[in-house]
């Protein structure tokens, strides 16, 4: 035997990659900024990883992150959010207050 894998035609090697890169997502999150940062994770790691080590990297913890205009639940995969490899998150920072004094 060529060291052929008969399901698929493809060597184990090349099989295992496949299966590598389907047990990942490869999501990018982009800032209010255009600042762009890239994640590899594994499709059944809750969002909230990439969101701790975002709002880390960049020392601010009041973000909201937005997947196609809706905010995402921390407690959920990327997959189980709808995501697929390749999306998009947005990163926005979130503010409180506003109103201030109304001026007569």
């Amino acid at each position: 035997m060529s060291g052929v894998n008969r399901d698929n035609g493809k060597k184990p090697a090349a099989a295992a990659a496949d299966e590598q890169r389907s047990t990942d997502v490869n999501l990018k999150v982009k800032s209010q900024k255009r600042k762009t940062m890239y994640f590899r994770m594994k499709r059944n790691t809750p969002l909230q990883e990439l969101i701790d080590v975002y709002s880390k990297r960049y020392d601010i913890y009041n973000f909201r992150f937005l997947f196609n205009g809706q905010g995402i639940n921390p407690k959920l995969t990327a997959i189980q959010s709808g995501m697929k490899d390749g999306d998009e998150i947005d990163a926005m920072l979130h503010v409180d207050g506003g109103g201030g004094r109304l001026v007569q």
